[in-house]
């Protein structure tokens, strides 16, 4: 199984639905993979740079101390399926002991320890998208990564990029017109909804 290591590029709030939307950066191929996670996790991953001085642990923190404390070591941290919409996850330990998590999970645990996502090939070939480097701002209200290569995803010069993003948008069940819609809508889904790393019914 050959697998891509990707970068955390930030949390979106994508209309109609108001859902966070978690994107990942695949450099090698240049494609963005889009997770929707439930709102505290999406929150925790917006603030990471914030040093978090939180009075109890969280179950992140316990895992992590579980782990120090009976010398396990992370070797990987893998999204290795998506199936009908939903992502499958795995924390790999030592002498191949793996153990299966959701997206959300995964990413927090990815940024507490450090350690790089990484995303098997079938994924970003069945569920990640070419992003010309203006509709980050546009679309998303995030700056594109630093090494995105626009010759690749120009929206004027590259056919599959334009595609790939349109498809991207229709499985939101979105149009130009829906985006970044009032925040005073009350229609964000439940949490719960969002564990897999996709939007209720999507």
């Amino acid at each position: 199984m050959t697998y891509q290591e990707v970068s955390f590029i930030g949390v979106a709030t994508v209309s109609p639905e108001l859902a966070p939307c978690t994107l990942l950066f695949d450099t090698s191929h240049q494609r963005v993979l889009a997770l929707w996670l439930p709102d505290d996790a999406s929150e925790a991953l917006s603030d990471g740079a914030d040093e978090g001085y939180a009075r109890r642990p969280s179950s992140t923190d316990v895992l992590l101390e579980a782990l120090d404390k009976t010398g396990a070591k992370i070797e990987a941290l893998r999204i290795d399926s998506v199936y009908q919409g939903v992502y499958h996850c795995s924390i790999v330990l030592g002498e191949g002991v793996q153990i299966d998590c959701k997206p959300s999970q995964l990413l927090l645990l990815a940024q507490a320890a450090t350690t790089p996502v990484e995303v098997h090939e079938q994924v970003l070939v069945d569920a990640s998208v070419k992003v010309p480097p203006q509709e980050f701002l546009e679309y998303f209200g995030i700056e594109p990564p630093e090494d995105l290569e626009a010759e690749h995803v120009s929206a004027s010069g590259d056919d599959q990029a334009d595609a790939d993003f349109a498809a991207f948008m229709e499985q939101m069940g979105l149009k130009e017109s829906d985006l970044f819609a009032e925040e005073d809508q009350d229609d964000t889904p439940d949490d719960d909804a969002q564990d897999t790393g996709v939007t209720d019914g999507k």
